[in-house]
């Protein structure tokens, strides 16, 4: 399989129908992204799965030029983020069954007691 020209690819790139055929589905692929972001968190019938959103679309100002031959694009990398949950930071879970040390008693002369 031949490599295709650069000259011929950029040149279908500027043509005005392929500008007109990408620019009607970036917008109808925007309009499903809002409608499927109202739509969520969707609990899936078949899985019991809760969907959720997810960031796939990249916008046009993120396109960067290719870093290698042959490539018409790149993207920028997103930094991964931990999530937090929302059962770590409810310290009621773990209140119950985390063993606490009880607070140290001191004296009259300021040294903790011992009882044995």
């Amino acid at each position: 399989m031949a490599v295709p020209d650069n000259d011929r690819v950029r040149s279908f790139l500027n043509e005005p129908a392929y500008k007109d055929a990408t620019e009607s589905s970036s917008v109808c692929n925007t309009r499903l992204v809002v409608e499927r972001r109202l739509r969520l968190p969707f609990l899936d019938a078949q899985t019991g799965v809760a969907q959720s959103d997810c960031a796939l679309w990249m916008a046009r100002w993120q396109r960067m030029p290719g870093h290698t031959e042959g490539q018409l694009y790149s993207y920028p990398a997103r930094r991964w983020r931990k999530r937090r949950r929302q059962y770590l930071m409810n310290d009621r879970y773990l209140g119950a069954t985390r063993l606490r040390e009880p607070a140290p008693e001191y004296g009259d002369a300021g040294e903790k007691n011992v009882n044995l």
